[in-house]
């Protein structure tokens, strides 16, 4: 694009969310000038042998195709036939014949294979097109660009190259059910794993369509249309909305604008979903003349015709799932067709899905030491997840082996008991050469009681394979949780309020909360922290009177706030009101510790808090050993 942007409504939420990756995926480039040793694969500099042009046909060795593409190669040296198989299309060419086949379907190459100085040399643009790249040439530079954009590398279908090689007038999703019309200046350039975000852009780039689906919820179309006006006045222009009626779908309407942009968008309801379609024109004034996008936008149908005139974008198998694959880390599992991906752009070796209530199932990756056995791995994580969690909290209930996609597993089973409700955890671990995969569920006690429902998620388990990826090209992937984390302690001294305390070197200070009278650290993970107000000038009573008085007022009227317990008791030669409280976090309960005390005419309010769901031996000393340290002077 080239206007930033505007961070309003639908299109740009969708775009920007965190559950959708903007960088295309999975992008394959490939550049070089004929005659040169030196090609560009995916940014890398590799050393082949020299490309050559015979009859206007550029000729490249058969290496940069497999590097590039990763297309599968086999060679039959009798019929001198190289076998190329990529995303489901498989080319067969001959040596020194200009027939070739692709798909079982015969055609005639502008000029033949050939072995040149004992390499294979095969037609680039024959067969990076019918990967579906585009090979574009600079009369310039007489650099030759090849580019691949992979809608969604994870998906079984290749998006791209079936939108490129058919001819079909529309495009939809039968599992979804809608359609649109699919001009050939219009490309699919992002859709998420489950389908539920598609971005068409247009070919010059001058506008982009977004196409977003999501749970009806309390939402009804008056409610959305509100809302949209809402957000319309506080910076854009509106120019119009409507109440409108695509066949039997009725539908809203609201077209916008800012100094330069055009935006419309259009809402429908049915079965449960909100459809949005969301359109951004980078020129107004041409959007107001351009009746192809309003030929385009009002083809919108929610409804998808299974009779060969539309292209299916669904992935979904008659048994209601969606394959997923990661060919980079190896792995490949089978998820519930309406279950969400959830993916860090930048944290490649951990994803996650999730369905509307928020049950989870994931998969991680890590490297483990040469020789590790799966039951010295289980027994690290193991190591870890008693030295950081809250074991009253968070407990393993059982273990057992098994078998998945034919390896050996371990099967952790745990209860995590988060106030009033029960969380169920099965964590499974697969241990390869050189990596280790652990996957499993987090899913709520309503989910688990649910025999029919809990079978669908172990199913998603059970589909789990991996077949490990070659090391030299993955590298080593450190688990975070298996660093040593012993702690040094270092000095904290602050003349000015009269307070000298030691605290892991690892904790930082926040500047924002520290003041004159404030001191405040928490560890790099956020569950643990101290606080430390000093009060000149206010009575010991009258200090803790108004603490008390106000803990007890934020209980009454507000259920997450407890106050555990309180004692008067003698602590470092000083009288101190001793108190413990809970704040209810979500799922989780901040615990706190707290001291009020006196010294030399000041008044200290000593705050030691922590995440009860971590709320281990462990981190507990550490917040024990941060209150023995403190020297009031």
């Amino acid at each position: 694009m080239k206007k930033l942007l505007v961070f309003i409504l639908s299109i740009v939420l969708f775009i920007l969310s965190s559950n959708f990756v903007w960088a295309l995926e999975g992008r394959i480039e490939m550049a070089f000038k004929v005659g040169d040793e030196v090609l560009t694969i995916n940014g890398k500099e590799t050393q082949v042998e020299k490309p050559v042009v015979i009859n206007g046909v550029t000729l490249v060795p058969l290496r940069v195709i497999s590097e590039a593409f990763g297309a599968e190669v086999s060679w039959d040296g009798v019929l001198k036939c190289v076998t190329l198989d990529y995303n489901d299309v498989l080319i067969n060419l001959y040596i020194d014949n200009k027939e070739a086949v692709v798909d079982n379907t015969k055609t005639e190459l502008l000029e033949a294979p050939r072995i040149i100085n004992d390499k294979t040399m095969v037609p680039l643009r024959f067969i990076t097109e019918n990967f579906g790249a585009d090979v574009s040439y600079d009369d310039k530079t007489q650099q030759i660009t090849v580019i691949k954009e992979s809608v969604n590398e994870n998906s079984i279908k290749d998006f791209s190259l079936i939108l490129k090689k058919t001819s079909k007038e529309r495009v939809g999703d039968s599992f979804y059910k809608w359609s649109i019309d699919y001009p050939k200046t219009l490309k699919l350039s992002r859709r998420n794993f489950n389908g539920s975000q598609n971005l068409f852009v247009h070919q010059d780039e001058t506008y982009f369509i977004a196409l977003s689906i999501n749970d009806k919820e309390e939402q009804t179309l008056d409610s959305i249309l509100s809302a949209l006006l809402n957000s319309v006045r506080e910076g854009y222009t509106l120019i119009n909305q409507q109440k409108l009626k695509s066949g039997q779908d009725e539908y809203i309407k609201i077209i916008y604008k800012d100094k330069e942009a055009g935006y419309e968008e259009r809402y429908f309801i049915k079965d449960e979903k909100v459809y949005s379609l969301g359109l951004y024109y980078e020129d107004y004034s041409k959007y107001k003349e351009d009746k192809e996008i309003q030929k385009i936008l009002d083809s919108f149908m929610l409804e998808f015709r299974s009779n060969g005139t539309e292209e299916d974008l669904s992935d979904v198998t008659p048994e209601g799932i969606r394959p997923y694959e990661d060919k980079k880390f190896g792995y490949s599992l089978k998820v519930l067709a309406d279950w969400m991906e959830v993916k860090l752009e930048d944290k490649e070796n951990e994803i996650s899905f999730i369905d509307e209530n928020n049950n989870k199932i994931y998969v991680s990756v890590h490297s483990i030491d040469e020789g590790q056995t799966l039951e010295a791995v289980v027994s690290k994580g193991l190591e870890f997840f008693k030295r950081e969690f809250n074991q009253e909290i968070y407990k393993l209930e059982s273990s057992e082996n098994g078998k998945i996609g034919g390896k050996d597993v371990k099967k952790m089973n745990y209860t995590i008991k988060l106030g009033d409700k029960t969380i169920y955890s099965t964590d499974i671990c697969v241990v390869g050469k050189n990596y280790k995969y652990n996957f499993g569920f987090i899913i709520d006690a309503e989910t688990f009681k649910d025999s029919e429902k809990k079978a669908k998620i172990i199913s998603m388990l059970d589909s789990f394979k991996f077949d490990e990826p070659d090391f030299d090209e993955l590298g080593y992937i450190l688990d975070p949780d298996l660093v040593d984390t012993t702690e040094t302690y270092r000095t904290v001294e602050n003349k000015d309020m009269g307070v000298t305390f030691t605290l892991p070197v690892s904790w930082v200070e926040n500047k924002k909360l520290n003041n004159s009278q404030t001191i405040y650290y928490q560890d790099n993970e956020g569950i643990m922290s101290v606080t430390i107000v000093v009060r000149p000038g206010v009575s010991f009573e009258e200090f803790s009177t108004q603490l008390f008085d106000t803990i007890k007022m934020s209980s009454s009227m507000n259920s997450n706030v407890s106050l555990d317990s309180e004692e008067d008791t003698e602590v470092k030669g000083l009288k101190v009101k001793k108190y413990s409280a809970s704040l209810k976090d979500g799922n989780d309960v901040i615990k706190e510790s707290g001291y009020v005390l006196e010294k030399d005419g000041k008044v200290y309010l000593v705050s030691l808090s922590i995440s009860n769901y971590r709320k281990s031996e462990k981190n507990a000393k550490i917040l024990n050993d941060i209150w023995e340290s403190m020297k009031f002077e």
